[in-house]
């Protein structure tokens, strides 16, 4: 329950720092006492998965520890989020906004 928690926190800190990197690139104050500094950079928080925004996430309901994250890729984990795989690269441009699992079956929109 912690990692699927972990998982969660993880999504939702990559969300949160997309975000902020849209509204203006981490502009800083000009009278900021960090004004020189350079902006704060994320890190690879997970095994296995590369340096994307996560935008879905499903957890399968016969097994929580198998779960499925998407973006550009879809990435798989059977031992509740300590290594991931990616099982899936999408085309160019496209990425997974929605993910549906059952059972063996995925479907990603």
């Amino acid at each position: 329950m912690k990692k699927i928690i972990f998982l969660f926190l993880f999504i939702f800190i990559n969300i949160a720092f997309a975000e902020a990197q849209e509204r203006e690139r981490f502009a800083l104050l000009n009278n900021s006492p960090m004004a020189d500094s350079p902006p704060w950079r994320g890190f690879n928080r997970v095994k296995g998965i590369k340096d994307t925004d996560l935008k879905a996430i499903a957890v399968n309901k016969e097994n929580p520890d198998i779960i499925y994250v998407g973006s550009k890729f879809i990435y798989r984990t059977e031992d509740g989020g300590e290594n991931w795989q990616e099982v899936f690269t999408l085309p160019a441009m496209a990425e997974v906004n929605f993910l549906l699992v059952d059972g063996n079956a995925i479907q990603a929109e």
